[in-house]
């Protein structure tokens, strides 16, 4: 009787702890995407020049383009942290990094440049913050990671963040921007986009 009671017990306890692992995986999955399915993502795709191979995704404005815009397809929910590798193939480029929802959008923005660096973050096109932050050349890959828990959000390049704010916790889409010069259209390679939703 001991026995079947103990082999109970320890059957209830697996079945237990199988389910919370079950659980808390289910909530905190992670997804790499292929760089073949980030060809989908692009808003202008006949105004960008793009290869996807099994490790990157390149993608150049085209002439006359209005920039790069990519744009994930699905909302990310609660807690989530985004990241990729990013390198910019040209000298100067813009790159917006936006998440949110129609009426409550907000932006992170930063340049590629052989220049000083400035990180400004804004909301609904409206400037909140602006300050120095460490030079982002071309031709180096960087780590974007942008990251929210519970109400705060947090910017960080190369592991080192440059920005930390609160906002709400709606469901928001994410989208990336690059922008290039009319002498010099933007062209970049990514690699590793990982979403943790």
């Amino acid at each position: 009787m001991r026995k079947r009671l103990l082999w109970s017990l320890i059957a209830l306890t697996c079945g237990v702890l199988g389910t919370g692992i079950w659980f808390a995986s289910s909530v905190n999955s992670s997804y790499v995407v292929p760089p073949q399915e980030m060809q989908s993502w692009l808003k202008n795709i006949d105004m960008n020049v793009w290869e996807a191979s099994d490790k990157s995704f390149y993608v150049q404005e085209a002439i006359g383009s209005q920039g790069i815009v990519l744009e994930y397809p699905k909302q990310l929910k609660n807690d989530f942290l985004l990241t990729f590798n990013i390198m910019s193939l040209t000298s100067e480029a813009e790159i917006r990094l936006g998440f949110g929802k129609k009426g409550k959008k907000y932006e992170t923005e930063v340049k590629f440049s052989d220049r000083s660096n400035k990180l400004k973050f804004y909301k609904n096109k409206v400037l909140l913050l602006e300050k120095d932050i460490k030079q982002i050349q071309p031709d180096i890959f960087y780590n974007f990671e942008l990251r929210r828990k519970n109400n705060i959000f947090v910017f960080a390049i190369d592991g080192n963040e440059v920005l930390k704010a609160e906002t709400d916790h709606n469901p928001v889409s994410i989208s990336l921007d690059i922008v290039g010069f009319p002498d010099n259209p933007a062209a970049v390679e990514i690699m590793d986009w990982i979403i943790k939703n």
